[in-house]
């Protein structure tokens, strides 16, 4: 205070040494009073400035913070999209080899019927493994290219129950399905529903596991409904696992939340189920009591009346015998780097066209050069040349071929340098020879209209 003290008495040119008089010391004393007040002031907006700037520096911090986990996120996703993709092809091209030797195994003649039923279910499960491929390739792009059949919605549900059934066993976990003795069509990709029952299951035996409940079980049952004049199916999905605390039953179906203990759980399995359903038309809710338990109440738009609805199947009546189909025969050239994918692709089309095999890209586009093709049919990504590639030379050489590309790439993610939309795609693996068949024939058969 002798500071302040010093500096008024300098203000009021006065010497420290000579005590002034009580008019200036009255002065004096109220000039210290307002420099005191006036400083207490400046302390007090100081002192809420720095208030105010740690909070907004702290509010900043968390946005940047959470603004990184965004980042690192979104880095993780990309990163696992393209690892999807390269798993894409690294797993369909052995996967389309497997269903068409299967299938052609199927055709056969004098395949004893437990067989028949062995290779069946073979099927099946390439079929599912080449779903999962895809649901790997949706955590980065939207698929729109889903396979969609009309199907009976218990199928799924008890192909899953079927996979996990001994795991759930082991665990201490019953399982309890009331599906109804009907089947309950619906349209929609059967692998897509597979994943998210699959999901579900898992969730379910996670939280019973780690549980305190003696008696873990697992309930689903369908019933049929109508909502806004539709018929949906309703399933409820239950366990009895304690249930979800209120603070994190918000969250469930965000990307990336997780409960579960680092390393253990990715907190993509809801989302994803979600987009799923969403696609599909359908809709999922969740309704938890803690203590207790948890329902996962999912709607899924009915196809049509049980009498009007006609499975989509290929049977034996509706296939196509196109050995007896009188028709010129049509040149198709086939390219593919897997020569097992060749070798199947021409048994399964030799009886309609007159198919020339090639393993070799650049190899094939030499032979395009010098010789025309009426069809092409060709891989994508391929040792020495791509896909389209070999269709730009094959459009050179003959303006009016029919060009075929095969994938086991999603279409929205390939990249097509001069080819244009005049083409056909079809997936790997293939839904089916009869239907690879059919496209084929079809397509190369269909006039094209003149520009």
């Amino acid at each position: 205070m002798h500071r302040i003290l010093a500096r008024q008495l300098k203000r009021l040119h006065l010497d420290r040494a000579i005590p002034p008089d009580a008019q200036t010391w009255s002065r004096l004393i109220e000039t210290i009073n307002l420099t005191y007040q006036e400083n207490e002031e400046g302390r007090y907006l100081l002192e809420r400035s720095l208030e105010i700037s740690s909070r907004e520096m702290s509010q900043k911090l968390i946005d940047n913070r959470e603004m990184s986990v965004q980042l690192a996120q979104a880095n993780k996703l990309a990163s696992l999209g393209t690892l999807a993709s390269g798993i894409a092809h690294e797993l369909n091209n052995p996967l389309a080899i497997l269903k068409l030797q299967v299938e052609l195994m199927q055709e056969a003649p004098g395949v004893p019927e437990e067989l028949t039923n062995g290779l069946a279910k073979v099927l099946k499960i390439t079929d599912r493994m080449s779903g999962t491929v895809k649901h790997l390739l949706k955590l980065s792009r939207k698929s729109t290219d889903s396979v969609h059949s009309v199907f009976d919605l218990r199928e799924p549900i008890m192909d899953c129950h079927q996979l996990l059934a001994r795991q759930l066993e082991v665990d201490g976990i019953t399982v309890e399905l009331a599906l109804g003795a009907s089947p309950i069509l619906v349209k929609a990709d059967p692998n897509q529903l597979f994943g998210v029952f699959q999901n579900l299951f898992s969730n379910a035996r996670d939280a019973l596991v780690l549980g305190a409940a003696s008696d873990r079980n697992i309930s689903i049952s369908i019933q049929e409904s109508t909502v806004d004049s539709q018929s949906v199916a309703d399933i409820k999905f239950s366990d009895n696992a304690g249930g979800i605390a209120p603070e994190v039953v918000g969250k469930i179906f965000d990307p990336y939340f997780t409960t579960k203990e680092s390393g253990k759980g990715t907190g993509l399995g809801l989302a994803l189920s979600k987009q799923s359903l969403d696609e599909m038309g359908a809709t999922i809710k969740v309704e938890t009591q803690v203590g207790r338990g948890t329902d996962f109440l999912i709607q899924v738009p009915v196809f049509a009346k049980k009498s009007e609805a006609k499975v989509e199947s290929i049977s034996a009546a509706t296939k196509i015998d196109y050995k007896k189909i009188a028709t010129d025969r049509i040149s198709i050239l086939i390219v593919d780097d897997e020569p097992t994918i060749c070798d199947s692709i021409k048994r399964i089309l030799m009886d309609q066209f007159d198919v020339t095999t090639m393993s070799d890209a650049p190899a094939a586009i030499e032979l395009l050069k010098n010789k025309k093709f009426q069809v092409v049919l060709t891989d994508m990504k391929m040792p020495g040349a791509s896909g389209d590639q070999v269709m730009r030379v094959a459009r050179e050489a003959n303006p009016d071929v029919k060009l075929v590309l095969m994938s086991g790439h999603l279409r929205e993610e390939l990249v097509l340098d001069g080819v244009g939309n005049d083409y056909l795609f079809i997936e790997k693996p293939f839904a089916s020879i009869q239907a690879f068949r059919k496209s084929i024939f079809e397509y190369a058969r269909h006039e094209k209209k003149s520009a």
